[in-house]
């Protein structure tokens, strides 16, 4: 397995939770640290490198950087770095605030980085993956979207059915936010469709109550913690590996799709094969009433994109 080099721009404590995972990968030979606190970065690295001389199993260079226009030649690059959503947010609120954030990121990382593949993890998440994607102007940039719900959605799910998470399989699809939607014909218990689990076990599942758990549960752990960390960190090292590791990956996370009822193309969550270098979204695996619902949570994102880049204008123009 070829040993990768890894930047994480901006380390708040969503991205110190994400590249304490990344430490933990055997695929990672260097970790490098990007934030415009000199000296906070600095702090987290030392830390970082003490973690590895004592508890890691592979050796990993960590460095630490205030200027992102400083990494060169990096594999992959998990971004961040943005406004954090605060109690009685929604993601969308975010959406002129971190584009200029984008914009700035993309521009300085870029040029030295031609060849990475670019992860974004930054709010409202799959329209900021569209912005970074419009300034950076290279192609390998995709979203964490719905990676993150469909963890939700199964650790829910196998409370609401008294299972062990392992034995669920589905997705959560679309936008990472309020038009977001569950797969249902993508669920699975023990290899059989949940419908007919149910049924043969005799219980009652109320599909409405899970899906809102889903939408709301981030609100709730922010209430009460001030932010997500440990839950997104999961999540987005499973799209990770999938670019790292030369394996079959099947996964939801933001890809750049068409759709004829959009005008133009739209970054969201669908399943999606990934291993490293291919990516093959898998609209097929998706019913006819769940591709309808999906174009219309692609407008919705379209409409969040296009408020973000009249933000970035009239902040050009102020």
């Amino acid at each position: 397995m070829a040993r990768l080099k890894i930047a994480v721009v901006g380390v708040g404590r969503l991205g110190q939770a994400v590249a304490f995972r990344v430490l933990q990968e055997p695929y990672v030979k260097e970790l490098i640290l990007v934030d415009i606190r000199e000296d906070f970065v600095q702090g987290i690295a030392e830390e970082f490198r003490h973690y590895v001389a004592i508890a890691s199993m592979h050796d990993v260079e960590v460095e630490a950087v205030s200027d992102a226009s400083e990494v060169a030649g990096a594999d992959i690059v998990i971004v961040t770095a943005g406004v954090p959503r605060k109690p009685g947010m929604s993601r969308r609120d975010l959406a002129g605030q971190n584009a200029k954030i984008m914009k700035t990121i993309a521009e300085a990382m870029s040029p030295r980085n031609p060849n990475a593949v670019f992860l974004i993890a930054t709010n409202p998440v799959d329209a900021m993956t569209m912005v970074f994607k419009r300034y950076a102007r290279v192609e390998k940039v995709y979203g964490f979207g719905t990676m993150l719900d469909t963890a939700r959605f199964r650790s829910i799910l196998a409370r609401e059915l008294g299972v062990e998470p392992s034995r669920v399989t589905g997705f959560f699809v679309g936008e990472h936010g309020e038009s977001g939607f569950v797969a249902w014909s993508t669920v699975y218990v023990d290899g059989i469709h949940v419908d007919k689990w149910v049924k043969r076990k005799g219980k009652l599942l109320d599909k409405q109550a899970v899906e809102q758990k889903v939408h709301r549960v981030a609100a709730e752990v922010i209430a009460a913690t001030g932010a997500t960390m440990w839950g997104p960190a999961g999540a987005f090292i499973k799209v990770i590996r999938g670019f790292a590791i030369p394996e079959d990956h099947l996964l939801a996370f933001g890809v750049e799709m068409k759709f004829p009822e959009v005008e133009e193309p739209v970054i969201l969550s669908v399943p999606t094969m990934v291993t490293r270098g291919y990516v093959k979204p898998l609209l097929e695996l998706l019913n006819e009433e769940e591709r309808k619902k999906l174009v219309e949570s692609a407008k919705s994102i379209l409409n969040v994109y296009k408020q973000a880049l009249t933000a970035l204008e009239e902040q050009k123009e102020s």
